[in-house]
Formats: structure tokens, C-alpha cells, sequence
């Protein structure tokens, strides 16, 4: 039969398994915590959440994912074998666990986030192409605009809009 836990102590058991990965002692770990915290951890603190007697809120995972260079993943995966009660009337496997927080269980998941990769991919390249005609075209102007104040005609004008005789009729 496997091993019964509750997320608590699945989030503790993997937090010194990542803290100790991360070559930091308890004292560390608690002293880092400050850049993420309103106050920094005590090692009591550390050793608490260790222990799996710590109840967790999300932002305080993540905040601890962000301090050990970890994914959500990482902290709520339990060891094989090991069977995690979530709530009082859901148990659940690892693998389902690990199922879950892949968002390969939803439908298109991971089809949704190639997208979402792809989308951004041509977005950032838009706002590139979009800088450099802008930039261009600020160029263009100030050039105009300073050829104006000295009392220059601009030696090329930003945009040929032809000619009064030229216009469609």
C-alpha cells in the first residue's frame, strides 16, 4: 500500500530536498527569504515548513519557487509511492498530481501554450518592426523640423506628397 501524506508535508519534504540542492542551510534559506517576504524566516520557521506543519498559501509557493529557482511542480510532486490527501474526501497519486500542474490533462493544453509561445513570438516582432519605423520616422521629422527653425528648406521632405498639380482628380 502506498505511503499516505498530506500536501503540507509533500510541500516540506520537497522544500529541503530543493534547499539542500541549492547547498543552502536552514539559516540561509531564511536569510534569502527576506527579498521575497515581509520579514525574513527564522530557522524555526524553515524547520517548520520542513516538517510539513506549515499550511500554504500560493503566493508563499511561489515566492519560494522564484527564491529556490523551482517550478510549482517541484513542490507539489510527491516521491514515488506516495499517495497525497488533499482534502478530506480527494486523495491523489503523484502522477496525478504531476498530470495536474503539466496542464497536459486539460484539452489542447499544451497545443494552448505553443500557441500562446508563437503568438508572442510575432507580437515581440511586430513591436520591433513597429520601433523601427517609428524611430525612422522621428528621425524624419526632427530632421524637417530642425531645417525649419534655421530657416532651411529640409533637403528631403519626410513624405512626397506630390506636386498641387499632381493631386487625383
Amino acid at each position: 500500500m502506498d505511503e499516505m501524506k498530506s500536501v503540507e508535508q509533500v510541500i516540506g519534504t520537497n522544500l529541503r530536498a530543493l534547499r539542500k540542492r541549492a547547498n543552502l542551510t536552514q539559516e540561509n534559506l531564511g536569510a534569502a527569504s527576506a527579498a521575497y517576504f515581509p520579514k525574513p524566516w527564522s530557522v524555526a520557521t524553515v524547520s517548520v515548513a520542513e516538517a510539513g506543519r506549515r499550511a500554504w498559501v500560493a503566493a508563499d509557493m511561489l515566492a519560494i519557487c522564484k527564491l529556490l529557482n523551482c517550478s510549482f511542480s517541484d513542490l507539489l510532486i510527491p516521491a514515488a509511492g506516495t499517495e497525497v490527501q488533499v482534502t478530506e474526501h480527494l486523495a491523489m497519486s503523484g502522477p496525478e498530481i504531476t498530470e495536474l500542474t503539466a496542464n497536459t490533462s486539460s484539452v489542447g493544453g499544451m497545443e494552448r501554450v505553443a500557441f500562446l509561445g508563437s503568438t508572442l513570438r510575432s507580437a515581440q516582432d511586430d513591436l520591433i518592426a513597429a520601433r523601427a519605423a517609428t524611430s525612422a520616422a522621428a528621425e524624419s521629422v526632427a530632421s524637417a523640423l530642425n531645417a525649419v527653425w534655421h530657416g532651411n528648406q529640409p533637403e528631403q521632405p519626410a513624405m512626397d506628397l506630390g506636386s498641387p498639380d499632381e493631386q487625383p482628380s
